[in-house]
């Protein structure tokens, strides 16, 4: 158990850099931290998948220098390792401006040949209500 702790405690430092970055309107800090040679990426701001490390560099060189917020708090950091993977998640709160932003976030990070942990999976999705209601007459799925 005591190896777990200092996994989640390296991989949330990670994060934290990766964030201290992203919210100074640099994103590269979470494209060193993804696998170069398998990475999948869920955004509420597209309508599918990203894949491979060239399609998120793409992606990142079109939003750089424009995120940018003073203060954001990660909580229930929650990391869950298991041998080589450990997955990180947590609820994000960045104060942007006069607005506050809410996201879920989950990453599935494995550990590469240089000993180094590597995102493989990433999604991000906003904290919003649910925008449909269930008939509970009516089977769901």
């Amino acid at each position: 158990m005591k190896e777990n702790s200092k996994v989640a405690e390296a991989i949330i430092a990670l994060e934290k850099a990766a964030l201290d970055r992203w919210y100074k309107g640099d994103p590269y800090g979470y494209l060193e931290m993804y696998d170069e040679q398998d990475l999948s990426y869920f955004d509420p701001a597209k309508d599918k998948r990203l894949d491979g490390h060239s399609n998120m560099k793409a992606f990142y060189d079109s939003i750089k220098g424009l995120v940018h917020s003073e203060k954001y708090e990660i909580l229930n950091p929650l990391v869950q390792v298991s041998k080589d993977t450990a997955t990180l998640s947590y609820n994000l709160v960045a104060y942007v401006a006069k607005d506050v932003h809410r996201w879920n976030s989950s990453s599935v990070f494995r550990l590469n040949e240089n000993n180094e942990w590597k995102v493989i999976h990433t999604h991000w999705s906003f904290v919003r209500p649910m925008d449909m209601t269930f008939d509970p007459d009516k089977q769901v799925v």
